[in-house]
């Protein structure tokens, strides 16, 4: 099917429509986490608490062992044949995990068989999420404006926290509506079934989609093994990538994903209040990033990324320090609410500088890899790693450690990244 590129009088109704399954794929993510103390109960019965929601939190980390392969070959995918069918393919395989979390009866049914197919489920999302963050970020900096890419790159993340907006509210609506026994047994399910009636409505949303100009005008398609060899000769560009992405996956799973678990196993908090610092994290969140995006394009991205690696290595561990030492609501908020601060800063600027360091003949796969390999090393375990940090130094703010190393690598990927542009004589944005 050839579709012709995007207007400018439809930019508004093209950013919508792209990042929609963004949307989904962080709803899903989100859901797991949020609700690993009862996938854990339901799926992981291992007769001890902590060794029960560590199998949980590590199957959620194993759906971003997938990444990698889905950035590679779902990336070369979206490289040969177009942006639009690229995105329509990760929507249906992201669909399939969602609907195979949802229905899997429980381990007191089916066995073995219940880890075994919830896994299976976390891989098909995370294999789906590989190349689905790198095809939109792309597709959006194809199609923006002159001099407004970090603009319009950033509501691909903005558009995730439009999904942790609207799940931490179902929470909260469970919660209220349902008893701690009630969402145990089956209340959890709940989202995740609304998240699988949703996708028939995202699906005929992206279909519509036109392909990108850019994408419309060049001249060669590579093939998978061109996308390959230029892949295995970038390999320094992909691994300083990664290391770029680090600082935002990390503080991105830890202020989102782990906040709920955190504030009811190790802060003891209420779930209400757990549900409602989700909730401002994912509306300041949406606020900064287009904001810090913006403010990427008039004054660069090079100054943004080094101030707020600074920022979150001298400040992560000494603000978790001072919430976990009294803890309470507003503490929390106002914690989570900074290093959201410093996480939507960074991202702001760091997606848009992903999309501009990588070959343009292999810009998806290439930001995809970077992404993913990101996300598997570092973000996707960060829930297990932060419990497992507290469990064996037994310093309840060990994350802020976590936090603080992984923009220490964020610094350490800037500086080389824009150094060798200025050897290569390209000038830094």
């Amino acid at each position: 099917m050839t579709t012709s590129p995007t207007k400018p009088s439809s930019k508004l109704g093209t950013v919508l429509r792209v990042t929609s399954g963004n949307f989904m794929e962080m709803f899903d993510f989100f859901l797991f986490g949020f609700y690993a103390t009862y996938i854990s109960k339901a799926f992981f019965p291992a007769g001890d608490e902590f060794a029960s929601l560590m199998l949980t939190l590590m199957t959620f980390g194993a759906g971003f062992l997938m990444r990698p392969l889905g950035a590679i070959f779902l990336g070369a995918y979206v490289d040969r044949v177009g942006r639009r069918q690229g995105l329509i393919v990760t929507l249906a395989l992201m669909a399939l995990g969602t609907i195979l979390i949802a229905c899997v009866p429980s381990y007191a049914t089916i066995g073995y068989l219940a880890p075994f197919l919830v896994l299976v489920g976390r891989l098909l999302q995370g294999f789906s999420a590989g190349v689905e963050l790198g095809g939109v970020s792309v597709y959006l900096a194809e199609m923006a404006t002159p001099g407004r890419k970090g603009f319009y790159v950033s509501w691909q993340s903005a558009s995730q926290q439009v999904a942790i907006i609207v799940a931490a509210a179902l929470g909260y609506a469970l919660n209220k509506f349902l008893s701690p026994d009630e969402i145990s047994a089956w209340g959890w399910r709940i989202p995740f079934f609304i998240g699988c009636m949703i996708v028939p409505v995202l699906f005929v949303i992206r279909r519509s989609l036109q392909e990108t100009e850019e994408f419309m005008q060049r001249k060669h398609r590579p093939d998978a093994r061109e996308i390959f060899q230029s892949m295995i000769k970038n390999w320094g560009l992909v691994i300083c990538g990664m290391l770029l992405v680090s600082m935002t996956t990390v503080s991105f799973y830890l202020i989102t994903v782990y906040t709920p678990t955190f504030g009811k196993s190790v802060l003891k908090l209420t779930t209400t209040d757990s549900l409602i610092v989700t909730l401002c994290i994912g509306i300041s969140n949406f606020f900064w990033l287009p904001v810090m995006g913006n403010l990427s394009d008039k004054i660069g991205r090079k100054p943004l990324l080094l101030t707020f690696t600074i920022l979150t290595i001298l400040t992560a561990y000494p603000v978790m320090v001072w919430l976990t030492n009294d803890p309470s609501f507003q503490k929390m908020l106002i914690a989570e609410l900074w290093l959201s601060f410093l996480y939507a800063s960074y991202n702001g600027a760091m997606v848009v500088a992903l999309t501009e360091v990588m070959p343009v003949e292999v810009r998806t796969a290439g930001f995809s890899l970077a992404y993913s390999l990101a996300t598997a090393i570092f973000g996707g375990f960060t829930p297990a790693i932060a419990t497992w940090l507290i469990e064996v130094t037994h310093d309840k703010a060990a994350p802020g450690m976590w936090m603080s190393f992984a923009a220490a690598c964020g610094l350490t990927a800037t500086l080389i990244l824009y150094r060798k542009a200025a050897n290569r004589g390209v000038k830094a944005v």
